[in-house]
């Protein structure tokens, strides 16, 4: 049989180093642009600008999901041992 070892602490640490790097970068906040002349090219400006905001929410969501996996894996594989220890 073969055997792995996992360490929760390890798991642990790994998600707080990413929850403080999701945490680092804040949504970006688009300033009004101006009116730069070419209808089509402000327009695509703007259609971009608009559709960052939701794509970097759902991407953030994404990654908290990874942190809250990780924390769930080290309490899972904790407690794993804590019931195969001996008695």
């Amino acid at each position: 049989m073969s055997m792995f070892s996992v360490e929760p602490a390890a798991l642990r640490a790994a998600a707080e180093q990413l929850r403080g790097a999701r945490q680092a970068e804040r949504a970006p906040q688009w300033p009004a642009l101006p009116d730069f002349g070419e209808q089509v090219l402000q327009a695509a400006a703007r259609a971009f600008a608009q559709n960052v905001v939701p794509v970097w929410s759902t991407r953030a969501e994404e990654f908290d999901e990874v942190v809250e996996r990780l924390l769930a894996s080290a309490d899972a594989y904790e407690q794993a041992d804590l019931d195969g220890a001996p008695r």
